[in-house]
């Protein structure tokens, strides 16, 4: 039995990159970089632009379909920017079973990064930003064909 955090399907950054480039040709060449791996995706920053994901695992799909379909009904609310799809890649047969997306990269640092002043000063527009998230209404979702919360 393999280990729990195995990938079903491991995308390197030479799949990731002719995936992008055959289904997203405007990218092309493509410059891939891995940003991180987690249980469900590995992600990518592609061009210095956009950030890719990819289900490392069946479970991951309907998640991210899920995320494709609220995310822009999200951002419409919200004063901030967030990470918001607009490239929709196919399984592609032989290569990748799945789907898997691309958002444009957002500028900025990790909060952990910001000096203790910053955090401070960001405080009022972070509890606004959760203020608004945690306030979409569900129903609203689930008409979005959302349905796997």
């Amino acid at each position: 039995m393999g280990n729990l955090w195995d990938a079903e399907v491991i995308v390197t950054p030479l799949l990731a990159k002719q995936l992008i480039e055959a289904q997203f040709p405007q990218l092309s060449p493509a410059l891939v970089a891995e940003l991180g791996r987690g249980f469900d995706n590995t992600v990518y920053a592609v061009n210095g632009q956009y950030v890719f994901r990819f289900p490392r695992r069946s479970i991951a799909v309907p998640l991210l379909k899920t995320e494709n379909a609220l995310l822009p009904q999200l951002a419409k609310k919200l004063h901030i920017p967030i990470a918001t799809p607009c490239f929709f890649g196919r399984p592609e047969p032989g290569m990748f079973p799945w789907l898997f997306t691309g958002y444009p990269l957002l500028p900025g640092d990790p909060p952990g990064n910001l000096p203790y002043e910053e955090r401070m000063q960001s405080a009022a527009c972070l509890a606004n930003f959760l203020r608004v998230l945690h306030s979409f209404p569900v129903e609203e979702a689930l008409s979005q064909g959302c349905s796997s919360f």
